[in-house]
């Protein structure tokens, strides 16, 4: 009996996020510090305000766009531990630079009092999103946690790996033999030769 090619879930997509979010945050820390050491022509920091409330609120904007979906909870504290590294790193990159370029100038504290307050607005509007979004975004159809979105086809068990919740095979729409690990498929008694075994479902699984 043909069934559907196993592929084991990735992460990928989650540290592609990261790493895009914290090399920006980076990237733009340090150019904001290169541009205030050189070319600052009055006490009105055009830089600084493009960084703080364009480039690192858009950045946090996109991650929660894009978040994994999880429960609620847990996808919050993600989200604002991923909001706390940009700025973390965005901080970081601007000060290590900017204390080479200009010693003379103790910036550090009021650049952290700065940073406080934009993470905490950035955190606020990104939690909104994110729970505007698990309550209107469809759920993800096929063989998918409705919790979270996770792939649940390889698994040993009917409990999502991901955020732990449990599924039956009719919600999922697939009987087991689909669903579990190739190791255990002889295992698992057959209970019906539907078509959806034969499916492929590409990269989403």
């Amino acid at each position: 009996m043909q069934t559907a090619p196993y592929k084991a879930p990735s992460d990928a997509n989650h540290w592609r996020r990261l790493l895009f979010s914290n090399l920006t945050a980076i990237l733009t820390g340090l150019a904001t510090a290169y541009l205030r050491a050189y070319f600052e022509r009055s006490n009105l920091h055009y830089e600084t305000i493009a960084s703080c409330f364009l480039i690192l609120p858009a950045i946090s904007l996109i991650l929660a766009f894009t978040a994994r979906r999880l429960p609620i909870l847990a996808a919050l504290t993600w989200l604002m531990l991923e909001v706390l590294l940009v700025y973390v790193f965005f901080t970081l990159s601007f000060w290590l630079l900017y204390l080479f370029l200009v010693p003379s100038e103790a910036i550090l504290p009021v650049m952290l009092k700065a940073m406080a307050i934009c993470w905490l607005v950035s955190a606020l509007v990104s939690a909104i999103i994110i729970a505007l979004l698990a309550k209107f975004r469809p759920p993800i159809l096929g063989p998918h946690c409705r919790g979270c979105g996770y792939c649940l086809i390889g698994l040993p068990s009917n409990r999502c790996p991901e955020c732990g919740r449990t599924f039956t095979d009719q919600e999922v729409s697939l009987k087991d033999l689909i669903l579990y690990a190739p190791s255990l498929q002889g295992v698992i008694p057959e209970r019906d030769k539907s078509p959806m075994r034969n499916v492929d479902f590409g990269d989403n699984c």
